[in-house]
């Protein structure tokens, strides 16, 4: 039993060392790396497709209030009319905002006012929980059904 347990000794301090070695000489071979400023990381940031802004998407400006044409063109938007109520095939897309979602509703008819669906969702954590993807909604539903509808939380 007892060369069994030298042997065994032997085996943990040759690989205690083997590591401590490893450990020295690899630390020593660290790569630096070049830290990025601001403007570096935001134009590698839009060459790999990414929007970058400084305002809060949860903000309201004048620009949020009007729809772009090109914003128009990219969705697929589809409104149909059914006895009295207005029905709305809503695309939400990656990277969009609670303002331009409330845009479309209210260019729709769906809503009646952008700032309180802006603050229904804001006020009740909804803002994070907005899901990518076709949503078809009508008039006739509330602003906490409309919420429900676009967050998945049925």
């Amino acid at each position: 039993m007892k060369p069994f347990i030298r042997v065994f000794t032997f085996g943990l301090l040759t690989a205690t060392i083997l590591l401590s070695i490893t450990f020295f000489l690899e630390k020593d071979k660290e790569t630096v790396s070049k830290e990025l400023s601001t403007e570096e990381m935001i134009t590698k940031l839009e060459n790999q497709g990414y929007f970058v802004t400084n305002e809060d998407p949860t903000s309201i400006t004048e620009e949020d209030d009007t729809i772009d044409m090109e914003n128009e063109q990219e969705e697929v938007i589809e409104k149909e009319t059914e006895e009295d109520t207005d029905t709305y095939n809503l695309s939400i897309e990656s990277g969009m905002t609670i303002s331009e979602v409330a845009n479309y509703l209210v260019a729709a008819n769906i809503i009646d006012s952008q700032e309180a669906f802006i603050a229904y969702i804001t006020d009740n954590d909804y803002g994070t929980s907005i899901q990518i993807g076709q949503f078809e909604l009508n008039s006739d539903m509330s602003t906490e059904e409309i919420a429900n509808t676009i967050a998945n939380q049925n």
